[in-house]
């Protein structure tokens, strides 16, 4: 049986080469949002937010089309063996929270087009907005939030 969080590791050179074929297959394998890697540098990652670190936007792209979510969290980063009571990975960050962390606009715009939440928060309460480090990437969020509700005009 193969193990896939060694196949994940494998995954990298095909989201950095732009491999679609063979990255949409391994993720109809094991599952756009199951399988996370919890192993080096590499803690608890998903294809989404490996893909927004080793590949384009097309790529994005391509595993959100197939039906990966835009908000799965993973801990980006932080070690694992901190564990909710539940017993699962605490919820540190979203796509859209690393995005903003790392100033990738382009991959940003593809979470955003494709249903990310913007409300959500990490395990600190912060949102991708709050946590966005840059003016251009605080305006592309804002350009996603919900109007204001508007008042109705009084019938006559």
């Amino acid at each position: 049986m193969s193990n896939p969080e060694f196949e994940l590791l494998k995954i990298i050179r095909p989201l950095e080469t732009g491999d679609e074929d063979e990255v949409i297959c391994f993720a109809h394998k094991h599952g756009f949002d199951k399988v996370h890697i919890v192993a080096g540098f590499m803690n608890d990652h998903t294809l989404v937010t490996l893909a927004i670190n080793f590949s384009s936007p097309e790529m994005l792209t391509a595993l959100l089309m197939g039906g990966a979510s835009p908000d799965v969290y993973a801990n980006m980063g932080f070690s694992s063996s901190n564990r909710s009571e539940e017993g699962g990975p605490i919820k540190m960050y979203t796509p859209l929270h690393y995005c903003a962390m790392q100033n990738k606009l382009d991959h940003a715009t593809v979470l955003l087009d494709y249903g990310a939440d913007i409300s959500l928060p990490n395990c600190h309460g912060k949102t991708a907005l709050s946590m966005a480090t840059s003016d251009e990437m605080r305006a592309l969020i804002q350009m996603y939030e919900l109007p204001m509700a508007v008042p109705c005009a009084e019938a006559p």
